[in-house]
């Protein structure tokens, strides 16, 4: 919730978009946080990354999945 809440007013209403497309955008935040606490929960990794494998699932769903998850988002949010 604090990251939805934090984009959707300072890099939202506070730079001046509109309440209606910061909303939609902000959404993108808040899907990079949850991809990888899914991850994380459904494959039973560990948030230490205490072997090759937690560090795996962390690089591909908390770096590579949710930040192209949130670039797509983005992109759609300007259309």
């Amino acid at each position: 919730m604090a990251a939805y809440a934090g984009c959707f007013i300072g890099a939202g209403l506070l730079s001046g978009i509109s309440a209606d497309v910061s909303l939609f955008w902000s959404l993108a935040d808040f899907w990079q946080v949850l991809i990888p606490l899914v991850a994380f929960r459904y494959f039973g990794a560990d948030p230490a990354l205490t072997s090759r494998r937690d560090l795996v699932i962390a690089l591909f769903f908390g770096v590579l999945l949710n930040n192209l998850c949130g670039a797509v988002w983005g992109l759609l949010s300007g259309v």
